[in-house]
């Protein structure tokens, strides 16, 4: 959830919001969904202590509707039903886990 770098360079002047069109590949060989979850729960219990940090930019990068819209405007996401399912699986997954860690950290305080 840290990506501090691209608002340091954005207030240098430069666009950061630019989209390619080259394909990434992801080499996710050791892929554990358990490990991939606990990451996200920790970042949503640390969320509240980002969004007070960072609050130009925070909260719009945590939003669960400017991620989802990020794949689902895009036509080729469409392409691979099979896989939009599975992404849009893991988003959610994701998002429940992110969603618990930011309560859990929330009552904690």
């Amino acid at each position: 959830m840290i990506c501090i770098l691209p608002q340091k360079i954005e207030k240098l002047g430069y666009n950061v919001g630019a989209r390619i069109r080259a394909e990434i590949l992801h080499h996710e060989e050791n892929f554990s969904l358990l490990k991939w979850l606990k990451k996200k729960y920790y970042y949503g219990k640390t969320a509240l202590k980002y969004i007070k940090r960072y609050e130009q930019y925070g909260s719009r990068q945590i939003s669960p509707l400017r991620r989802f819209r990020l794949f689902l405007r895009d036509k080729r996401f469409y392409s691979e039903p099979l896989l939009a399912l599975g992404v849009l699986a893991l988003k959610s997954l994701e998002y429940a886990s992110a969603g618990l860690g930011y309560l859990v950290g929330k009552v904690g305080k």
